[in-house]
């Protein structure tokens, strides 16, 4: 195991898309019924402000509160406020008016991941920029004993990210907790990212959540006192389920194998057909 973390603390589960756990057992952890989408007053204030901070009251403070944000983690990595939009140090913007279109890009600039916190410990990899807040603020609370404390996050803009772009990111790092929005789309994207980097040598640590929630939802179901230890023990207890960079290379080898055979079987199958016919009668 990863130095990363030990196992001194007591294991949790998050529920997989199917509702079972990674071996196919249905999981017995109720996780509560607070409504993670609660939404926020969408009302705008009463005058634009150019903030640097983010103050108590105004919009921001109320999608922190509804997305498991700590507002002094926000500001710590430098999220801006102007009144109606979040600010990103990538670029990025996050419309809290309730208009169509949440997030803003610069024109012509790239999409760009965001690392709120480096390092080369175990990054935390998240779809989405909230999400990964969520997730800093909740290592900043959990148990310095289990390892987690302080583990880089990273924050991808959308489940759609290239994954070469991502592994060049990841120089260095052997392993990566991918945490991606529990609906189709993020669960093709983590199982196409997991791919990816197995194939470069790097260990996917895949963290399900539970259908239908993002990481965001699933932290603001659980009070505010015990997230840090919940998230803490959700990501050891993946980590300890994920295979070993070592078995995703044996099943790679095996697939590739797999593949020459049928490859070699569709070669000769018409030299099998012509040696059929001779043999049962079909031949002159």
């Amino acid at each position: 195991m990863n130095s990363d973390m030990s196992r001194s603390v007591t294991v949790g589960h998050a529920l997989s898309p199917t509702g079972q756990d990674r071996t196919g057992h249905h999981r017995t952890e109720h996780h509560p019924t607070v409504d993670p989408k609660s939404p926020y007053d969408p009302s705008l204030p009463k005058r634009h402000e150019s903030l640097t901070c983010l103050q108590q009251g105004n919009l921001a403070q109320q999608f922190f509160a509804a997305r498991a944000i700590d507002p002094a983690a926000a500001r710590q990595v430098g999220v801006r406020f102007n009144g109606t939009e979040l600010i990103y140090p990538n670029g990025r913007r996050r419309n809290l008016t309730g208009q169509r279109v949440k997030h803003l890009q610069p024109k012509g600039e790239v999409l760009a991941a965001w690392w709120l916190r480096g390092g080369d410990r175990t990054p935390v990899i998240c779809e989405g920029e909230s999400d990964a807040l969520a997730a800093l603020s909740a290592l900043n609370d959990s148990p310095s004993i289990a390892g987690i404390r302080g583990l880089p996050v990273v924050a991808l803009p959308g489940c759609s990210y290239p994954a070469d772009r991502l592994i060049a990111e990841l120089q260095g790092h052997k392993q990566a907790f991918l945490i991606f929005d529990a609906d189709e789309a993020g669960w093709k994207a983590s199982a196409k990212m997991a791919d990816a980097l197995g194939r470069k040598g790097i260990r996917p640590i895949p963290v399900e959540l539970p259908e239908g929630m993002d990481l965001a939802d699933w932290l603001r179901s659980i009070s505010v006192e015990e997230r840090g230890d919940r998230f803490a023990n959700v990501l050891v207890d993946w980590q300890l389920a994920a295979p070993t960079i070592e078995e995703i290379r044996r099943e790679h080898r095996i697939e590739a194998l797999e593949a020459e055979a049928e490859k070699l079987k569709a070669q000769r199958a018409p030299e099998i057909r012509r040696l059929a016919a001779t043999l049962f009668g079909g031949g002159a």
